[in-house]
């Protein structure tokens, strides 16, 4: 869910599941070493009025 408590739309698409956080939130995802491959879908909630927001996103595994 958003941070509205709505479901997470980016783009027009609509995300049945997933992390809606709010500004200088960090979120980490532990794989325990089982994952091959890690896919993401980022941006700024669609509730989120026109041009009122943006995003950084970082990826580091394995500390890198």
């Amino acid at each position: 869910m958003s941070v509205d408590g709505n479901p997470i739309t980016i783009g027009g698409r609509e995300f049945s599941g997933g992390f809606g956080t709010h500004a200088d939130s960090m979120l980490a995802v532990q794989l325990g070493g089982k994952a091959a491959r890690f896919r993401a879908y980022v941006g700024v909630d669609d509730e989120v009025a026109e041009g009122r927001g943006s995003v950084e996103f970082k990826v580091v595994g394995d500390g890198k």
